[in-house]
């Protein structure tokens, strides 16, 4: 059961929620709003954005790509879920950000991957590998790239963006990180599941290839 994926939903919807002028640790009312609209202008009037967090560690990265790919969250007027080049804009400002995690333990790419943003899922890999090793929190390794590493890490309950993919059924996702880092052997989470085994039980031919 993804105990995780419901309380950063749960999460999001009560800061979403929330009447106070200072959500905490900083992270002021406008920050919020601006970032789940994708404002980058009000961002960039702001320092030390990977400072800027919600109760539950989410940052303006975390936020905007949950509202951005929430239909509940998008204007009715506007059909399209909101685009990726936002997340660009605000890597370029706060390259840290990509790996940074909330309190779930959950990158960018593990919302980006539970919510079916290929996209961004593909945005946040390119900006990986196109990035400075220093970008991750983990610094570089000698035998492991600073987007493998990406696609390889974990949330407090074992889960990798692959775990998330297979399990809300975004089959588009799940090609494009198996096609990245194909030779990785995922390890089970805390459920004791693997990605394999989730395939498995939803029959996804994919991971069997």
């Amino acid at each position: 059961m993804d105990h995780s994926a419901d309380q950063t939903e749960n999460a999001v919807d009560q800061e979403a929620a929330t009447d106070n002028t200072v959500l905490t640790r900083g992270m002021d009312l406008d920050v919020f709003d601006a970032a789940k609209e994708g404002k980058t202008d009000v961002l960039k009037r702001r320092h030390h954005l990977h400072q800027i967090l919600t109760p539950t560690k989410n940052t303006v990265l975390h936020i905007y790509i949950a509202f951005a790919s929430t239909p509940n969250y998008v204007e009715p007027e506007k059909e399209a879920l909101r685009p990726p080049s936002i997340v660009k804009e605000i890597l370029q400002m706060w390259p840290a950000l990509l790996s940074q995690k909330n309190e779930s333990g959950e990158t960018a790419l593990h919302i980006a991957a539970r919510h079916g943003r290929a996209d961004i899922v593909e945005l946040l890999i390119k900006t990986a590998k196109a990035g400075r090793p220093q970008d991750l929190e983990n610094g570089p390794t000698s035998s492991i790239a600073a987007w493998q590493m990406l696609i390889r890490e974990t949330n407090n309950e074992k889960d990798t963006a692959l775990h998330f993919a297979v399990r809300f059924n975004h089959f588009r996702v799940v090609e494009i990180l198996t096609r990245e880092d194909p030779d990785f052997s995922y390890s089970a989470n805390d459920a004791g599941e693997t990605p394999l085994y989730l395939a498995a039980e939803r029959k996804y031919g994919v991971l069997f290839l």
